[in-house]
Formats: structure tokens, sequence, C-alpha cells
């Protein structure tokens, strides 16, 4: 199927959502016959959605929150999801869409990376050379951060970058002055998204 950003989403495709950036999604067993299931247990488990909440869909247990999903309750979920509050620049009775709920979970990565298991390293490019490690060419990345620190990173080349809107696979096409936040796991840079 095709992804399409100005796609409205259903209450269900924000569970989902939700519980796929805390992680918890690694925890729910599959369900052939109704996916939607596990997300619902775990949501309720998580104490993201009440028994209120799944007594309008008694009725339609097979397909629970078909509807059309508010910023207001998006949001709502996933601060209770990351217990933090999170922000959001949507109208709170405006459908979500894709792209919007994109936004939001950037807009509120400092709380979303660490819940999926990234370290999150943010600052402005003032530096970047290649040098050799072991025989391979890595990327060398100095960053100011906004404490006033100094960060250096060293990456491979083709770590996945966004870019004004566009993915590329290679880190040299960052640049200094940028604002840049690099999400690292199991000690390496993961992916790199540069600020418009």
């Amino acid at each position: 199927t095709r992804f399409n950003p100005f796609a409205p989403m259903t209450e269900m495709d924000a569970l989902a959502a939700v519980v796929n950036a805390t992680g918890m999604n690694e925890q729910i067993q599959p369900t052939p016959d109704n996916w939607r299931t596990g997300y619902v247990d775990m949501a309720t488990q998580m104490g993201i959605i009440t028994e209120a909440d799944l007594a309008q869909y008694s009725e339609t247990p097979d397909k629970p929150f078909t509807n059309l999903v508010t910023a207001e309750k998006f949001n709502k979920w996933l601060s209770t999801a990351l217990q933090k509050e999170t922000k959001y620049k949507l109208s709170p009775n405006s459908a979500v869409r894709r792209i919007d709920a994109a936004e939001l979970f950037h807009n509120n990565q400092e709380l979303v990376a660490p819940a999926k298991g990234f370290t999150l390293l943010k600052g402005e490019i003032v530096d970047q050379k290649t040098i050799t490690e072991d025989g391979v060419n890595k990327i060398a990345t100095s960053l100011k951060q906004d404490t006033g620190g100094f960060i250096n990173i060293l990456s491979n080349q083709d770590v996945p970058v966004v870019k004004n809107g566009q993915i590329s696979l290679n880190v040299n096409n960052l640049v200094k002055g940028e604002i840049v936040s690099f999400y690292y796991k199991d000690n390496q840079v993961q992916f790199a998204i540069a600020e418009a």
C-alpha cells in the first residue's frame, strides 16, 4: 500500500502510533485474526485508554476506535504514554493527518527518542571532516550544543539523513551552521534530522 501523508488518522491508527513510539509494541503478542486487539490491550495496560473509552466500542469489538482522532485526544494519549506533557500546534478539535502526527512526534523528539531507546544529540554543526578508522572512512562531526558545550560524533558516511523534506544516505549532506539531531542506538548513529 502507498503511504499518504495527508490521509486522516483513525483513533486506532493513533493508538498504534503512540504505542509504537514508546517501544511497547515489542511486548505485544500478535493476534493473527485481529491486529488491533494487542494494541488496545497494551494501550489499556499503559493507561492510555480507559474502561470508558472501551465501553463506547462494546458493540464493535472487532473494529474498535474507527473514528477520526482529534489533535487533543492524540496529544493526550501521547502525553499519557510518555508520562510527560507533549506540545502540539493544531486546533484541539481538528482531525489529525499522518503528516500532523509526524510533526507531533518530531516536536516532542526529546521525549520520544529515549522511549524508543535512542540517545538524542542535538546542536549546531561547527566542523565536519572525513577520517579513517580501521581502514574505513568515517565522518567526524563537531556540534555546539544548546548548553554551550561541544561534542564530537563519529559516524559512517551512509547514515540516513532527513533534510529539507528529503532523505539521503550521506552525512556529508549536512553542512556547517545547520542545527541537527543525531539519534544514537547500540553505540552507532542510526539517523540524523536537520532542522529546516
